[in-house]
Order: structure tokens, then sequence, then C-alpha cells
């Protein structure tokens, strides 16, 4: 059966889909190129993947080949007005509120029951599931996601319900794109940043080069905070930087 119909405008709105039951939906047609996917759940299957923690699911995945788009470093983030506000605890005004709304869109990242959890944590088996994605895997279920982060060396499979912190994502990224050939090493030092010392040495060079392509950014203070547990929202924010600039 038909699980999610997506419409992704190349000026980065998303035309908001309107029902008409049995499976077929109609959207305003903007001033911009559209591109439609549909994703298709298998009879049995699970919830999402990266459905909001709150239901405790470690459901299968949607079964797509979308790979995380390479685009132009110069769009914005997507933008969208009240009435397409997807999630009652995102308002429109939230500071993530347009990369929520991207990551949802193109299947990364969903909600529980209306719901985003904009605070809760990244669990490192979602890590891992989105890895797999941006490399052109296309895991089945957790398991096989987990057998692929192994594999790859991205992870030694432990602590799957873990939360997810800054410098781990980071390396991880770091790592997708040298294996997809879009990195270089980046002659540069963190010694300017107010917190680099705290940064683990096996770091380092993807916090350089993370920075350098402003895949992640400091905050007011010139911090980094790569111990830091990663929101859903930063998670987002981060996932749609990396897509946009590398």
């Amino acid at each position: 059966p038909l699980d999610m119909v997506r419409v992704i405008a190349s000026n980065g709105k998303v035309p908001q889909l309107e029902s008409l039951g049995g499976g077929q939906y109609r959207f305003t047609m903007p001033e911009a190129n559209v591109e439609i996917r549909a994703t298709f759940q298998r009879k049995n299957s699970g919830p999402s993947w990266a459905a909001a923690p709150e239901d405790g699911s470690t459901g299968n995945p949607r079964r797509t080949k979308d790979v995380m788009p390479t685009q132009s470093p110069t769009l914005d983030a997507p933008q969208t007005d009240a009435s397409q506000q997807l999630f009652r605890d995102v308002p429109m005004s939230h500071w993530a509120a347009g990369e929520i709304n991207w990551a949802n869109q193109m299947g990364y990242m969903n909600g529980t029951a209306g719901r985003f959890n904009p605070d809760g944590t990244i669990s490192h088996q979602q890590l891992w599931m989105v890895l797999a994605r941006l490399t052109g895997s296309n895991p089945a279920n957790m398991e096989e996601a987990r057998r692929w982060a192994v594999q790859g060396g991205f992870a030694d499979g432990s602590a799957p319900t873990g939360a997810v912190k800054r410098h781990q994502l980071v390396t991880a990224l770091y790592r997708c794109a040298r294996l997809t050939g879009r990195t270089a090493r980046v002659p540069a030092s963190l010694s300017g940043f107010a917190d680099s010392r705290t940064v683990p040495a096996v770091a380092r060079e993807a916090f350089t080069w993370a920075l350098s392509r402003g895949v992640v950014n400091t905050d007011a203070e010139g911090r980094i905070k790569p111990n830091e547990k990663l929101t859903r929202a930063q998670f987002a924010v981060i996932l749609y930087s990396y897509s946009h600039t590398v």
C-alpha cells in the first residue's frame, strides 16, 4: 500500500498535499519545477525507523532507493507558511522548522501522533540507517543497518539505543564524504575555537573539515561542543547542511 507521497519543489518550498481518498492527492503547482516521490509499505511492515522516540519502535525503514541529494550550497533551508505546519510541537517560528520539514519530506525523519519531539535524541541505530542511505545502501531493518555500520568501519555495533554525540555524527559524515569522493583533506587548525581541546583525537580532522565546509557551526561563544548529545532538531539541520554543502 501507498505509505507516503512527497512533493519537492526546486525553490525549496513544500507544496501542501490534499488527500482525495483512495490513494489520490492534489496540490497547487508552485512557480518552480517539482519532483514527486512515493514510498510504499510491504504488508505487515512496521512503522518508519525514524519515528519520534516516544513510541519505542524499531520497525522497518521505508523501502526506497532515494539517496541523500547533493544540491546547490546557495539554496536556503526550505520554508513553509503557518498553514503547512507539519508537527504540533514544531511551530513555523521554531529555529529548525525548515530543516525538520525537509527531513520529513525526504523521508529521513518522521513524527509520532503528529509530534516530532525536536528536543529528543537520535540513537546510534537510527544514525546507522541514515549513513547507509547516504552511501547508497538500503538496509531492510535495524539489524542490517548495524551490520552495515560494523563492516564499513563506522561503528563497533555496540550501544544501538545510545544517544549520538556531535563528534560521532561529524566523524561519520566525514567518512561518508570520503567514501563517495566528495571531500579532501583540509589544512586548517581547530586551535582558534574555544573548546577545541575537548575534541577527541579521532575526530579532529573530521571537525576541521566539517567547520570549513559549513556542515556544522559554532555557537555564539565560538564553541563547537563536540561531546554534546544531538537533538533531533540539530540532527535534521546538520543533515540538511551536509546535503547542500558537500
